[in-house]
Order: structure tokens, then C-alpha cells, then sequence
């Protein structure tokens, strides 16, 4: 039927259509002989499927195939036909190929795709080596290649690197790719942009690949470092490894590090050399952990570097105090992440915001901050993000900090494990009228009281998310009157809440569309993130109902009971800000 009657179809996407057979898609591809774009996953049709669309849509440009489940199904069967290089392959510039167990009957249409400029290989069985030979010698403008979890070598590497035009490389946890197959790429690729490397501690990848990376392509941007171990030598400021790189790459805007054994001197030579580093993310920095063991580190200074940063992102570090001076320096800072760091991080934030008033986002989780530390950050007027996440020091004089002086706290605001009250919460919904997305875990103190204050003074809400809070059904009925611009709704582990409110809120607000258990409105076990489909949606994750409860009885009665109590507490906060307004 969409063949028939939208012959003009340039994109579709199927996900989960187990009932659409090859017959099918070789209908549908003689009708939609436009077709620009086709993404496939978990669908049950095959190669003579897909065949039918090489073949008739001759101006397809990007393919995108994910756990085809017709394909494994017919390569546990007997010897499957390839997928041929027809018409469509012609005009094909992305090709991306994911956790596939029969992907090497892909090959024919890689090497036969002469105008291809983006493959993604990701979980997909088969001898790659080969297939990258024979592309490379029909194919040399591949810009971007991705090879994440794959049965390819240091000749697949040596087969890519006959592409001089390459921008982007991800090599992600290929145990075969060494110091060698780096080096090759990097010689004969001179306009990379950006590397992605996770050695997957294999140590095979280490100084040499980066020394060459550093030497030859002088253009690199961004640099991610993976469960790599180059030797703290090779990091000084006078030896090769990373002072060379820096020396050369002095373009770099943004370098991420996880899991690697150098240390502070290494840091040291990038902050003193990249004088146009914007990010910075560092990860479990073994080198960093094992020096501060032994003796007292040199800080991380704020170099060169420092003054063009925008976003420093750090994680799971032992000596994290180390980076205090670059905090400090980064007078352009914007976006701050402290995840799991050890330090005194209200000294460090208080330093910071006298010399930086302009931070947009903070992350803290599971770091050593206080109330201290949020007054600090209540000086930066433009903060429009921020998580704090399991920081009981934290209490409600932080957050009223938070919420009078940065009314420009509209995009995010995360309190996971702390206790916010009535009182924080009204200050946080006067002071932050445009707050769109709030998220509460996992708080003694958030109950049918502090949701029906949300409910009546967020306005501007529109995703909200609660989780392990003690709540009930008369708390969430409140919603269904408040926060006229909400259009999400997730409820998870709360005891109190049943599956009653989820038809009462579907018949008083018929905007709003039910997601069942397990539908997947918001990322399970998380907040929704930025950018996602705003569907009006309620995703309730109700506990496993009693007999008392869920009876006829109380599904009629005790939500009338609820509902009164709802509208009551509305009407004492509405009251409360006519009486507040009238007195200014």
C-alpha cells in the first residue's frame, strides 16, 4: 500500500517488521524506484529483499541494516546469495552494516559502490581484510570509516590508508590492528580530522601509532584514546610520543582519554602546546592514579590550552584535585562534568567562579561537593544545566542558591539522591520559570506535597521523570490539572502509584498518549535525552498491584478520594501566589 500510493517516497525506516517478506520488499522497490535512504533492523526478509532494492533504486545513497534476521536465519539454512553491486550501488555514499552475523555477503556491494564515502562496520562477522583490499582498489574516496568489533587486520588498515582523502577513523576493539596499521593510515591520510582509538588493552597500539599521528597529520581536530597504554617516556615534554604530537597537531580542538597509563606530564604537554583546545575528557587515567601512589604530582597547569577550553569532562579519577588549576585558568569554561573524582571541589569551584562567570552546564556526581560548592556556582547567571547526583552534602540552602540567582535555568535540572523539600522546590519554580526538564531519583523527601508545588507553579515543564520517590496516585493526579505545557511523563519504582492514574490522566488530559509498561517513551533508566521525539507521552512504571487495590472498589473511590485531595492542595498554591503577587 505505501508503494502504491507514495511513489515519491525518498526515506524509509523499518524497525522490527518481522512480517515484511523478500516479496514484499521487491514489490515495494519496483514502485519507489526514488528511494534515496533505507535503514532496516531486526526484520525478517533477506537477500533476495534487499537484492530487489539494489537493483531498482538506482539512486540510492545511503543504506543502513541492522540485525536483518532473515539474513542470519538463511546462512544457518545453507549458502546464502550475496548482495549484488547493482544499480543502486552506483549512487551509494554511506553504507553502514551493524551486528550482522552473515556480513561479509555484503562484500560485493562495498566493492562495487565506487562513490562510497562513509562505512561503518559494527559487530558484523567475516573476513573484512579482503573486502577493504578490493574496495580500495576500485574506490580511493572514502572519507569516513568505521571498524568497531570486526575480524580486520593491519592489511584492512594498509588497504584504507590508499585513501588520501580520509577525514574520520574510528579502529574500536580490533585486537588485530597494531602500532603498524596505524602507522600506514597515518602517512599516506594527511587530512584527518578526527581519530578514534580503543586498543582494548591489547597493548598494541601505542607510542609509535601516536607518534605518527602527530607527525603526519598536522590537520587532526579531535583525538579519543581508548584502553591504550603508552609509556610515561614517551609522554615528557622533551621525548617523542605526546610532545611530539602536540608540537605538530597544534589544531587540536578536542582530546579524550580513557583508560590509558600516562599522567600528569603528558596533560602537561597538551595543555602548554594546543593553544585551540576546546574539550577535554579524561576517564580512569591509570598513569594519573598510579603516580599520586607514589609521590605528590605536579598539578595540571593552565597552560596555553586553559584559555580556549569550553567543556572538561572528568570521570572516575583518584587524584582529580590535580586539575584545579586548569579549572581555575579556564576562564572560557562553559560545560563542567565531575564524575566519581576525589578532591575538594568547593574550594575549586569557588576560585573558579571568581574568574568565570559564564558556565552554562555543571555536572556533579558522586563528587565531594557541598553547599558551598552550589553557592559558587549560583554566581554564574547563565547556567542553564544542572545534575547533582548523589552529593548528600547538598541540601536545600545549595539549591535555593541555585534557583535565585540563576533564573536562566530553563533546559535541564537533575537531582538524583538528594532531598529537596517544599521549600527549595517553590523557590526553584518561581526563580526558574522556564525550567523545561526536571528529573527526581531516589528522594526520601519528594512526595504527593512537592509534586502538587511542581504541578502548579512549573508552567514552562514539559519532560518530567521521577523515580523511587514516595509518592502516590494523589501526588501524580495533580499533574493532570498543572503544567499545562507538559507532554512527557515517566514513573518508575514509585510503590505508591498504580495503573488507576494511568487511565484517570488519559481522560483528563486526551493530549497526552500512554506508553504501557516496557513501551519505551523515555530511555529506561534515564532522563530522556536532549533532542529526542516530543510525542506527548506517559510512560508509567507501576509495582505489581495487591488484591486490596486494585479492586473495583477502589479503582472508583479511592481515586475520587485522591482527586479531591489534589485539587485542594492546587487551589493552596494557587492561593499562595495570588496573595504573593498581590503583596508586590
Amino acid at each position: 500500500m505505501v508503494a502504491l500510493r507514495c511513489r515519491n517516497l525518498l526515506r524509509l525506516k523499518l524497525r522490527g517488521c518481522r512480517q515484511v517478506t523478500d516479496d514484499g520488499m521487491a514489490a515495494f522497490s519496483r514502485n519507489c524506484k526514488g528511494l534515496r535512504k533505507l535503514s532496516c533492523g531486526s526484520c525478517d526478509f533477506g537477500t533476495k529483499g534487499l537484492n530487489s532494492v539494489i537493483e531498482n533504486c538506482e539512486k540510492l545513497e545511503e543504506l543502513s541494516i541492522k540485525r536483518l534476521r532473515g539474513l542470519n536465519d538463511q546462512g544457518m539454512m545453507g549458502v546464502i546469495e550475496p548482495i549484488s553491486g547493482g544499480i543502486g550501488a552506483k549512487s551509494l555514499r554511506s553504507v553502514c552494516l551493524k551486528e550482522l552475523y552473515n556480513g561479509q555477503v555484503f562484500g560485493p556491494l562495498i566493492i562495487g559502490a565506487r562513490n562510497l564515502k562513509s562505512l561503518k562496520l559494527i559487530k558484523c562477522m567475516g573476513d573484512w581484510d579482503r573486502v577493504l583490499g578490493l574496495m580500495s582498489e576500485s574506490n580511493d574516496g572514502l572519507v569516513e570509516v568505521h571498524l568497531e568489533r570486526l575480524q580486520v587486520s593491519n592489511v584492512g588498515l594498509s588497504a584504507i590508508a590508499n585513501c588520501p582523502k580520509l577525514e574520520i577513523l574510528h579502529v574500536v576493539k580490533a585486537p588485530d590492528c597494531s602500532n603498524a596499521g596505524v602507522v600506514a593510515v597515518a602517512e599516506k591520510c594527511r587530512l584527518l580530522r578526527k581519530v578514534h582509538i580503543d586498543g582494548w588493552r591489547t597493548n598494541r597500539i601505542g607510542d609509535e601509532g601516536l607518534a605518527a599521528l602527530g607527525k603526519y597529520c598536522g590537520n587532526l581536530q579531535e583525538l579519543v584514546l581508548i584502553g591504550l597504554n603508552p609509556t610515561v617516556a614517551s609522554l615528557e615534554v622533551t621525548d617523542d610520543g605526546m610532545a611530539a604530537f602536540s608540537r605538530n597537531c597544534k589544531g587540536l580542538r578536542k582530546l579524550s582519554c580513557g583508560s590509558c597509563d600516562f599522567g600528569t606530564k603528558g596533560l602537561n604537554s597538551v595543555i602548554e602546546n594546543f593553544e585551540k583546545l576546546e574539550g577535554l575528557s579524561i576517564k580512569r587515567l591509570r598513569g594519573l592514579n598510579d603516580q599520586g601512589m607514589i609521590r605528590v604530582m605536579e598539578p595540571i597547569s593552565g597552560g596555553i590550552g586553559a584559555k580556549s577550553l569550553r567543556s572538561v569532562c572528568l570521570k572516575e579519577l583518584y587524584n582529580g584535585q590535580v586539575f584545579g588549576s586548569l579549572i581555575i585558568g579556564a576562564r572560557n569554561l562553559k560545560s563542567l562534568k565531575l564524575i566519581k573524582c576525589m578532591g575538594d571541589w568547593d574550594r575549586v569551584l569557588g576560585l573558579m567562579s571568581e574568574s568565570n562567570d559564564g558556565l552554562v552546564e555543571v555536572h556533579l556526581e558522586m563528587s565531594q561537593a557541598s553547599n558551598v560548592g552550589l553557592s559558587a556556582i549560583a554566581n554564574c547567571p547563565k547556567l542553564e544545566i544542572l545534575h547533582v547526583v548523589k552529593a548528600p552534602d547538598c541540601s536545600n540552602a545549595g539549591f535555593v542558591a541555585v534557583a535565585e540567582k540563576c533564573r536562566l535555568l530553563r533546559k535541564e535540572l537533575v537531582l538524583i539522591g538528594s532531598n529537596p523539600t517544599v521549600a527549595s522546590l517553590e523557590v526553584i519554580a518561581s526563580g526558574c520559570k522556564n525550567l523545561e526538564r526536571l528529573t527526581l531519583c531516589s528522594s526520601e523527601t519528594i512526595r504527593d506535597a512537592e509534586i502538587s508545588c511542581i504541578a502548579s507553579k512549573c508552567v514552562a515543564l514539559k519532560n518530567f521523570y521521577i523515580k523511587s520517590c514516595p509518592i502516590s496516585d494523589n501526588g501524580l493526579e495533580a499533574l493532570a490539572v498543572g503544567c499545562p505545557n507538559l507532554v512527557k511523563i515517566k514513573v518508575k519504582k514509585c510503590k505508591e502509584v498504580t495503573n488507576d492514574i494511568l487511565e484517570w490522566l488519559k481522560e483528563r488530559r486526551e493530549s497526552l498518549m500512554s506508553v504501557p509498561e516496557g513501551g519505551g517513551a523515555l530511555e529506561d533508566g534515564g532522563c530522556e535525552p536532549p533532542g529526542a521525539d516530543n510525542r506527548d507521552a506517559i510512560d508509567v512504571h507501576p509495582r505489581a498491584m495487591n488484591g486490596a487495590r486494585s479492586s473495583l472498589f477502589r479503582a472508583k473511590f479511592g481515586s475520587l478520594m485522591g482527586r479531591g485531595i489534589a485539587v485542594r492542595a492546587l487551589r493552596r498554591w494557587s492561593s499562595r501566589n495570588g496573595i504573593s503577587s498581590s503583596n508586590q
